[in-house]
């Protein structure tokens, strides 16, 4: 399995309510607003997303995002479309980002109860942090955006080498009949996204019922039948983005509209047939 992320991209374990989990990210709110200077460290969507939350609600706040591979968004399974990289490279570049490819921070501290927010907890001041190519970026606040590591052991032994569970074409794990696996864990050649691990949820939910019923299983269709090029939704902002279906390019408009306006909370909270809390 995967290990657990960091706050705010994940619970908080000295939270127990809705109230208090809002409040808790008000004030991580207050601490970017602070900020003068912002690292984000990991290009990924999550962090490519982060950074466009904070320029678009914040403009002029200096920022660089830094990320280990060649291009941004390199988590997805197949690439995704060029012309759709090219799109949020631009729009980065025009909130004035400084964004640093091929190269790692080597000075990170620890994660201090799994918080993802690196400062200093008592009044917000310049860091050096000391880049894998010799560069330096000062920053005052650092957010990790970064993705979950391998975990040491397993529930079940049917992994493969990357430590992900083997999953056949109906995803019921290797040489264990009526256990399923959906989401992040299983070995699927499929970009890890909520999106996908949702179907993943729908389907396995079916196939359990199936097999009750001495039904066929249906069969999952990996990344939507894409095998070119990748799937993903990234808005920078609740107004700008970029987005791509496979070969199909999306911009500011479908990538607003489909995600950037709510980032899917109304969808999310309904799959618990609950309405969005009043906060």
């Amino acid at each position: 399995g995967r290990g657990k992320l960091a706050f705010p991209c994940d619970f908080s374990e000295d939270v127990h309510n809705t109230t208090e989990y809002a409040n808790k990210l008000r004030g991580k709110q207050q601490v970017i607003s602070s900020a003068q200077s912002i690292l984000i460290v990991g290009g990924g969507p999550v962090g490519v997303e982060m950074v466009g939350e904070i320029a678009a609600q914040h403009p002029g706040k200096k920022i660089t995002l830094v990320h280990a591979g060649e291009t941004l968004l390199t988590n997805s399974a197949q690439p995704i479309i060029p012309a759709a990289l090219d799109k949020i490279n631009k729009k980065l570049a025009g909130f004035g980002v400084d964004v640093k490819l091929k190269t790692r921070v080597t000075n990170l501290p620890n994660l201090q109860g799994g918080d993802s927010f690196v400062h200093d907890p008592k009044v917000l001041k310049l860091t050096s942090y000391t880049l894998s190519n010799g560069d330096t970026v000062e920053a005052d606040l650092a957010i990790v955006c970064l993705g979950t590591v391998r975990r040491n052991g397993n529930l079940v032994d049917a992994v493969d080498a990357d430590n992900y569970v083997k999953v056949g074409a109906d995803l019921q794990v290797e040489g264990m009949p009526k256990v399923f696996c959906a989401g992040d864990a299983n070995n699927l050649r499929e970009t890890k996204l909520a999106y996908f691990a949702a179907k993943h949820a729908a389907l396995a939910a079916s196939n359990i019922l199936k097999l009750e019923q001495k039904k066929p299983t249906d069969t999952y269709t990996v990344m939507d039948g894409n095998t070119e090029y990748g799937v993903m939704f990234v808005p920078l902002g609740p107004n700008k983005g970029a987005g791509a279906l496979g070969k199909t390019v999306m911009g500011d408009y479908l990538v607003s509209l489909a995600k950037g306006k709510g980032l899917f909370t109304k969808k999310t909270w309904g799959f618990f047939n609950k309405p969005v809390p009043a906060l």
